[in-house]
């Protein structure tokens, strides 16, 4: 999503330094993407020195804070002058609060502003935006985002409840993506025929933006993946976390983190969600 983004910032004209933890992706996004008037940083530092905003899009929590508060950070690069730096990845509200309380400190502005579609979205700018954090921080960053990565940037809260927003919208997408799975499985051993099944299930009610654009994923062996099952148990860690500290009790969310566990038993972890759809 980061590289898909950094295209098409460099696209509509903006000045655009990117960094990745991976060079091998480096090397692949640049094949891609040979006229994208991109400068690439050698360090998180680097990239922080000559930023306004700079965007975030990493895996985990572990890589955020490893990327903002480790040797050459962005910390190190960013303080001095004036920079806002919003996490769009799911990173949960506990190294979100690590990063946000290290960068404030050092008088580094944040917002968690994690999103909320796929790679495509961001190809066209239709992401959704949750952001937490102060207002003008957050008006800052939709004025970068609005209408070319993101169709809109809602403010949540303050500083974390954007990361928290999203855990829940992803725990419900797991939820309907596990539920979709199952309604396939049981379809075709009726003897519907899957295409069809598809079909009457994204015109009934329970259609969604999702089933649309999962679609070749659950018709299609071997589709590309989109979101794995590793991320996703990830993902649902995070979820339960959140609402057990919260005394909230979650067994829908248990019971589909159950059955992803199952899969990533059995090998499937580096898979799409999708797979939970054919025999596991």
């Amino acid at each position: 999503m980061g590289g898909a983004a950094a295209a098409r910032l460099a696209a509509r004209g903006m000045s655009v330094t990117a960094w990745s933890r991976t060079p091998a992706s480096v090397r692949r996004w640049r094949h891609d993407h040979p006229d994208a008037h991109v400068t690439l940083a050698e360090t998180p530092a680097d990239a922080a020195r000559s930023a306004d905003h700079l965007l975030a899009f990493l895996s985990d929590g572990s890589a955020l804070e490893h990327v903002v508060l480790g040797a050459d950070g962005v910390l190190s690069g960013a303080e001095g002058h004036d920079v806002l730096l919003a996490d769009l990845g799911t990173s949960g509200p506990g190294s979100v609060g690590r990063v946000h309380a290290a960068l404030r400190s050092s008088g580094v502005r944040f917002v968690d502003a994690p999103v909320s579609g796929s790679i495509a979205a961001v190809r066209d700018g239709s992401l959704l935006v949750m952001a937490g954090g102060a207002a003008e921080d957050v008006e800052s960053l939709r004025s970068v985002l609005l209408g070319v990565l993101a169709r809109e940037v809602v403010h949540v809260g303050m500083g974390g409840a954007g990361a928290a927003m999203k855990l829940c919208v992803n725990a419900v997408l797991f939820a309907l993506n596990a539920g979709l799975a199952e309604a396939l499985r049981v379809a075709e051993s009726s003897g519907v025929d899957r295409d069809a099944a598809y079909d009457v299930l994204a015109r009934s009610a329970v259609a969604a933006p999702y089933l649309a654009y999962k679609r070749e994923a659950f018709l299609e062996r071997g589709s590309p993946v989109a979101f794995s099952l590793d991320l996703a148990a990830k993902d649902l860690r995070l979820a339960v976390d959140l609402a057990a500290a919260a005394g909230v009790g979650t067994p829908v969310w248990e019971a589909v983190a159950r059955g992803i566990d199952a899969a990533r038993e059995a090998g499937l972890g580096a898979d799409d969600l999708a797979r939970l759809s054919w025999e596991v």
